[in-house]
């Protein structure tokens, strides 16, 4: 086979993994059922993968990029850092609501005891906070942002909206996001200098 078609082949299953696990699970879907929806036998899913939590690794990867180059693109659109901050924030709410799989990693003692995917899990919110935390600094050096630590800052605030996201992505999108703004607004009151305005896009 083809370097060319092989890679295609795996581009498929990952895909249909994407699916399965996104609806049903990374526990309860089976090697068989994305097999089927690849359109594969199950000898040829692991001649490309050993098991399901490669594969499961793999999708998780995937989404984790997509996520920060979402975020990373909405930062570069502002030079205040106010707006930076309120766009990087929505950016990675709103693919939270299409990257379904990674709210599986908010339940990772449930799925698999498995030291790459905590890894994987640790190294998103490395990368995450140390954007939120660059923004913060540009905030203070400019006088936007009263705070004494940005680097302790930037690890609370990536904590709460990690946790915010796993309760406000079951409700719907209009109040996800009305919801997400009024939050938004109580935390960029809080740490907004005091003469500055709220800033507007």
């Amino acid at each position: 086979m083809a370097r060319r078609d092989k890679e295609q082949v795996k581009k498929s299953i990952l895909e249909s993994a994407r699916r399965l696990f996104a609806r049903f699970g990374p526990k309860k879907t089976t090697l068989d059922e994305i097999a089927q929806e690849a359109g594969i036998g199950k000898a040829t899913l692991y001649y490309y993968f050993r098991d399901k939590q490669e594969i499961f690794l793999k999708v998780i990867e995937e989404e984790a990029e997509e996520l920060l180059r979402r975020m990373e693109q909405a930062v570069q659109e502002y030079e205040n850092p106010e707006l930076k901050l309120r766009a990087l924030i929505l950016a990675k709410a709103s693919a939270f609501m299409e990257l379904l799989n990674l709210r599986w990693l908010g339940e990772m003692p449930e799925i698999f005891h498995w030291s790459e995917l905590k890894k994987a899990h640790q190294e998103l919110t490395q990368r995450e906070q140390e954007l939120v935390e660059q923004i913060l600094k540009e905030g203070r050096e400019q006088g936007f942002f009263s705070i004494e630590d940005p680097s302790l800052t930037a690890e609370n605030l990536t904590r709460l909206f990690s946790a915010l996201e796993q309760e406000l992505a079951e409700q719907k999108p209009g109040e996800f996001k009305t919801r997400l703004e009024g939050i938004l607004s109580l935390l960029l009151d809080g740490i907004r200098a005091r003469g500055f305005e709220p800033s507007k896009a």
